[in-house]
């Protein structure tokens, strides 16, 4: 996956990087007025959040659209926000079209 680097100081920098999350989940933004030591501390903060059992307690919602997927949803199916949303017969014929691993639990 190619993910553009957005320069925040560009004409079209809220633009692009909405584009790049929308269309990708992430946004990468270079010149940007944050301060590299608040960076490093938010990417600390994440780890040791990832890493604790905390993280369970933010289980995916497919009411709100957002939540942890937990490696036992996320590494079994490619779909699986397609499955958490669709009927199982749907789910399977978007599964067999973009994967030869077996369907997820879902399906």
């Amino acid at each position: 996956m190619h993910l553009p680097i957005v320069d925040f100081r560009g004409a079209d920098a809220a633009q692009a990087f909405c584009r790049n999350l929308r269309d990708t989940g992430f946004g990468v933004l270079s010149n940007h007025p944050l301060d590299q030591n608040l960076v490093q501390g938010i990417y600390a903060e994440w780890l040791q959040f990832f890493e604790s059992d905390a993280k369970h307690q933010y289980a995916h919602d497919p009411v709100k659209l957002d939540g942890y997927f937990s490696p036992a949803v996320s590494e079994t199916c490619p779909v699986t926000l397609v499955c958490s949303l669709s009927t199982p017969a749907t789910c399977c014929r978007r599964h067999r079209a973009n994967t030869t691993r077996p369907p997820c639990t879902a399906c």
